[in-house]
């Protein structure tokens, strides 16, 4: 699951982070991959049931498994 705000995604519910930096994370879901693209993008909490990141998203995209 997802949820936005202006400039904070929160993301529930994940698997795994594949890939992750200023601009760009790869977020392992149950069926599918998120794909969140932007700007001065940082994780503000983690743990292992949900991630808040902040910063100026451009593109949000998925994959299905």
């Amino acid at each position: 699951m997802m949820l936005l705000d202006d400039k904070t995604i929160v993301v529930k519910d994940y698997i795994d982070i594949i890939i992750m930096n200023d601009h760009y994370f790869k977020i392992e879901m149950k069926d599918c991959f998120y794909h969140i693209k932007g700007k001065e993008m940082m994780i503000h909490y983690l743990d292992d049931y949900e991630i808040r990141l902040s910063g100026i998203i451009d593109v949000i995209t998925y994959d299905k498994l």
